[in-house]
């Protein structure tokens, strides 16, 4: 006697179609949150350059305005020498003095082996980086209320840094990631505060 059962069940080639499918959609799963880490770990980078760009220009609108004598030039940690009185009033450098004592004086100044922007005090004991990624060195420039470059001094005048940020490369330690493949233009234009 033959008995007539019939089972639901898979056949073997359904199973493996069924788990080849699974295998696909668990490897692009995979993919788009390993892109997606990759993604993030690069943002995270640009975030902290952005931040480290952002504070380095605080720091240098804070110490421009409230200089009560701007002098542009050439220099480094040691020694600063002023541009000639009558010319452009442009240079690698700038010195600040925000009081009469010598102490209160800050430079800032391109240092072509580091490729950044430095900040010192008198003897340069602490002068350290405080923006890194120049393509170039910047020039400081004493320019008139409509961005003319002046040839002497004025009270009224602004100090303007105008330079180019390297293009960005997260994999480059110490270098600003702008996020962009071409060197974006730093340009910052502050007015010194009026005297008291």
């Amino acid at each position: 006697m033959r008995l007539n059962r019939t089972r639901a069940a898979f056949t073997l080639v359904e199973l493996l179609v069924t788990m080849a499918l699974l295998a696909m959609v668990l490897a692009a799963i995979l993919m788009g949150h390993w892109a997606g880490m990759r993604m993030f770990a690069a943002l995270r980078a640009g975030l902290g350059d952005t931040d480290e760009l952002r504070a380095a220009l605080g720091m240098m609108t804070s110490d421009f305005r409230s200089a009560r004598e701007i002098q542009v030039g050439e220099g480094d940690a040691q020694v600063f020498t002023n541009a000639i009185w009558g010319s452009r009033q442009e240079g690698r450098a700038v010195q600040l003095c925000s009081g009469t004592n010598p102490a209160e004086l800050v430079r800032y100044y391109y240092d072509a082996d580091q490729r950044g922007l430095i900040r010192a005090t008198p003897g340069g004991a602490d002068a350290r980086i405080v923006l890194r990624g120049l393509r170039q060195s910047p020039v400081f420039r004493l320019e008139s209320a409509a961005g003319i470059v002046l040839s002497n001094g004025c009270r009224q005048a602004a100090i303007a840094l105008q330079g180019e940020l390297e293009a960005g490369d997260p994999g480059r330690a110490g270098m600003i990631s702008t996020g962009w493949f071409l060197p974006q233009p730093l340009r910052l234009r502050v007015t010194p505060r009026p005297a008291d």
